[in-house]
């Protein structure tokens, strides 16, 4: 519970912030060239004596501070005052830049004259000036306990990073909330409804997700969490589930456009639907397919393949599908392996043959076949836990009784750079995804115009037949559903006054690529 405090003291207080009066201590921005080193220092290792500096170029204006505030709201800030009050003759007045910017000169002067009359200084290093409005909100905030800035995601975590360097305690608390109500007031909290596709509902989102770098440690800051489950609320909330994220065209060009790291929020997401795990390994098919060579390189394959909950694949699937991309991902890898003759051959041509290898192109191809990091042996293993009982699947899944294989971590190379948020992997989750079909099933209305039935009709001799494909509503000339492609049409023969409609299943055209094993399984002719 709040402590209860007077309400015309704390009135007072927050029009202290920036104010002359009653002010015994001024507040110095400045740059340093080890200023990223200091922000993202551990407390404990931070230098308190960095009053004692003489070398800094001067930020923007000193800002009229109040030790009575400041003290109590950010630690380091009550740091920095013991250790001028044990060390007074250590301080030592700001130097502005000497590049003659415009701002120098007069903060030259203003805390020179600060320190005159005040004696305090109390100094914030930044990495540039671009940081000063965040530095300064984090001040504001010491007076008013609100987060006052202009902008979107970006800003508030830059706020929220000053504040947590000054060590404001409760500024990071206030920050999440303000960036979960920046996410639901772009759609991250929407009641269910049909999607409308609008790419504006995402900007939040995608924002938050450009922003990885500014994201605080999740297991030094937990309460961070609430924020990164806010974007996958609007995640899964916008797309709602596999089927809409494939079936309607906004949506599914709004899903292929999405970065790595806000697929695998929709992957990991506990409300994303899906009317089995199959039409979400196909999801990702077409996300790999679209983004070849891009966002879709061999470690965020990796990653967001672990994400899918293979154990609740529809039937297919387990028995063909995976086998075939567990053998094309270790006949892939095995192409790319050298070769005895050319680790004989010349220094030029390894090196150029490296260079391919490494090279975006080369990530591209492999990425179309041999794209899904799976082994066969697991691949045959996962087919025997599909299909198995559910005392046969607890047998197996336990620990003490078999080794669980597990998805390859990731490709050879550098290690890995830390990826945030840490998923859990999701191979054997024994929880399959929100069911999105309701109980009467889901219907997909198609037409045939008749200016294609007249052409396709014109010159059809009598006795033989054609096949006029038909178009679903939204432009789609086939539709997914249970990890495979549907299509329809009507069949025609000459001279008869009647045709017969048809409904079409195959193997989606992006799991069946060229050379992949699954090519010769997918065939398109009508029945």
């Amino acid at each position: 519970m709040d402590t209860p405090v007077n309400g015309d003291v704390a009135r007072a207080i927050t029009k202290l912030f920036a104010c002359e009066k009653d002010s015994d201590c001024v507040i110095i921005f400045y740059r340093e060239s080890n200023a990223p080193a200091e922000l993202e220092a551990p407390a404990k290792r931070r230098r308190l004596q960095d009053c004692s500096r003489s070398a800094r170029e001067v930020l923007g204006e000193p800002l009229p501070g109040h030790q009575l505030v400041l003290r109590y709201a950010s630690d380091l800030f009550a740091a920095q005052v013991k250790w001028i009050t044990e060390n007074p003759s250590a301080q030592q007045p700001a130097k502005a830049a000497k590049d003659g910017g415009s701002p120098a000169p007069r903060a030259k002067k203003r805390a020179g004259n600060s320190s005159n009359r005040r004696g305090t200084q109390l100094h914030v290093p930044l990495r540039s000036e671009q940081e000063l409005p965040a530095a300064r909100a984090a001040v504001a905030f010491a007076y008013t306990g609100e987060v006052q800035v202009e902008g979107g995601i970006r800003a508030v975590l830059e706020v929220r990073r000053q504040g947590a360097y000054l060590q404001m305690r409760s500024c990071a608390a206030a920050c999440d909330k303000r960036l979960v109500e920046k996410l639901q007031a772009g759609g991250a909290a929407a009641p269910p409804a049909p999607p409308a596709g609008d790419p504006d509902r995402l900007s939040a989102v995608l924002e938050l997700y450009a922003c990885a770098e500014l994201w605080p440690d999740p297991e030094l800051e937990p309460s961070f969490a609430a924020v990164l489950h806010a974007a996958r609320a609007g995640l899964a909330g916008h797309f709602r589930d596999a089927l809409a994220a494939l079936n309607v065209p906004s949506l599914r060009a709004q899903l292929l456009g999405l970065p790595a790291d806000c697929l695998a929020a929709l992957l990991h997401s506990e409300t994303f639907g899906a009317d089995c795990e199959s039409s979400v390994l196909l999801l990702l098919a077409t996300w790999v397919g679209a983004n070849q060579g891009g966002a879709a390189d061999a470690r965020a394959r990796a990653r967001l393949c672990r994400l899918l909950r293979l154990l609740h694949l529809s039937r297919p699937y387990p028995h063909l599908v995976l086998p075939a991309l567990a053998a094309d991902h270790e006949s892939s890898a095995a192409n790319h392996e050298s070769s005895p003759a050319e680790r004989d051959s010349s220094t030029a041509e390894r090196d150029s043959s490296t260079a391919e290898r490494e090279s975006p192109a080369a990530d591209h191809e492999s990425s179309a076949v041999g794209w899904f990091p799976l082994s066969v042996v697991e691949a045959a293993y996962l087919c025997g836990l599909a299909t198995a009982s559910e005392p046969e699947r607890s047998t197996l899944l336990n620990r003490n009784a078999f080794a669980v294989p597990r998805l390859e971590a990731q490709p050879p190379g550098p290690p890995e750079p830390p990826q945030p948020p840490v998923e859990q992997w999701q191979t054997y989750n024994p929880t399959p995804r929100p069911q999105c079909l309701p109980a009467g099933g889901l219907t997909f209305t198609w037409h045939i115009s008749q200016g294609v039935l007249k052409r396709a009709l014109a010159d059809l001799q009598p006795g033989k037949r054609c096949f006029i494909p038909g178009t679903f509503d939204g432009g789609l000339t086939v539709v997914s559903a249970w990890g495979l492609e549907w299509a329809t049409g009507v069949r025609a023969t000459g001279g008869q006054q009647s045709a017969t409609p048809y409904v079409k299943c195959q193997l989606p055209r992006v799991l069946a690529a060229p050379g992949s094993r699954l090519d010769g399984f997918r065939r398109p002719s009508p029945p």
